[in-house]
């Protein structure tokens, strides 16, 4: 039996920020995707349909990108814009779950004569 349905995607987020040189890739921007196969998930440069797995920036700046998935059978979804914010070192790194804890101590001294 042939897949002839287009996968259905959803993104985790639609802006991202990353470091210079720092590779995104496209797989990991998201959320989940439905079809009947194997699926492989692309940025791609609708000018020239070329497909990359990643990408990496040199120079900072924010960058739209096209992200597409493909199934096993080529059938493709539509394409999902991002937007990449790409920043020159100076992302500070974001800690979840982290709290202030209180330790308290509790000595006795016993004192014989």
């Amino acid at each position: 039996m042939k897949d002839t349905q287009k996968p259905t995607v959803e993104l985790k987020q639609v802006e991202y920020d990353i470091n210079i040189n720092k590779k995104i890739y496209a797989k990991n921007m998201i959320k989940s995707v439905v079809d009947k196969s194997a699926t492989e998930v692309f940025f791609v440069d609708e000018s020239t349909n070329q497909l990359s797995k990643y990408k990496q920036y040199a120079i900072a700046g924010s960058y739209i990108e096209r992200i597409v998935v493909r199934d096993a059978y080529g059938n493709q979804s539509a394409s999902l814009r991002v937007k990449i914010n790409v920043h020159d070192n100076a992302i500070a790194p974001v800690f979840y779950g982290v709290e202030d804890i209180t330790i308290t101590f509790f000595i006795r001294f016993l004192l014989s004569l």
